[in-house]
């Protein structure tokens, strides 16, 4: 029988994976993006329950699937393994990849890691970039929060000379749901009291 192990080689890759918004900003031994993805997972199981997996989105509550919730979380970059982690603001000597052309990329990459053998995380990496459904937009949420944290902490531990504020506004403005809305403040909270006293 073939399991298809050789997928997960390609998919190991994202534990050496350096986050490319990191590398930006001269982060010392900057997180990866396996390590992003298992905390948006690690998020999104904690928070979820803690919600009895229910969340308000624009006034309305919905309730979420609780595996499919978890599994987006764990699969939502797997496509980076193939085209890397792409800009979304690329540095001054790197050239401009327009929404539609990243997005082209990752949809091929995603074609090209994953084969019949694995339909499942293809539909669930899908379903996740499509952002149509309330699971989609919770871990969406929850991959922002983990970005703050991590941006938090890095300021925390001074590994780079680089402002932060950035990551907080682009969170701030993808935010949708009411969980994640408390979250964020709580995070905002604290790195501006940092730069208060900075």
């Amino acid at each position: 029988m073939d399991h298809g192990l050789e997928i997960f080689g390609n998919l190991g890759d994202l534990k050496d994976l350096e986050r490319t918004g990191w590398q930006q900003k001269d982060v010392d031994n900057a997180e990866t993006v396996a390590s992003h993805s298992w905390g948006a997972a690690v998020l999104a199981l904690h928070y979820g329950r803690a919600v009895d997996w229910n969340v308000d989105i624009d006034g309305r509550r919905y309730s979420l699937d609780p595996f499919k919730t978890v599994n987006m979380a764990l699969l939502h970059d797997t496509e980076q393994a193939i085209s890397g982690d792409l800009p979304s603001k690329p540095e001054k000597d790197q050239m401009q990849v327009s929404p539609d052309t990243k997005k082209k990329k990752e949809e091929q990459a995603v074609e090209e890691l994953y084969d019949h053998r694995f339909n499942y995380e293809k539909s669930i990496w899908n379903q996740t970039q499509e952002m149509e459904s309330a699971e989609a937009i919770f871990v969406e949420d929850m991959e922002q929060i983990d970005m703050v944290l991590q941006a938090l902490k890095y300021t925390e531990e001074e590994r780079t000379e680089e402002d932060m504020e950035e990551f907080f506004l682009s969170a701030g403005e993808s935010i949708q749901t009411d969980v994640g809305e408390v979250l964020y403040n709580e995070v905002l909270e604290k790195y501006e009291d940092i730069m208060g006293n900075m």
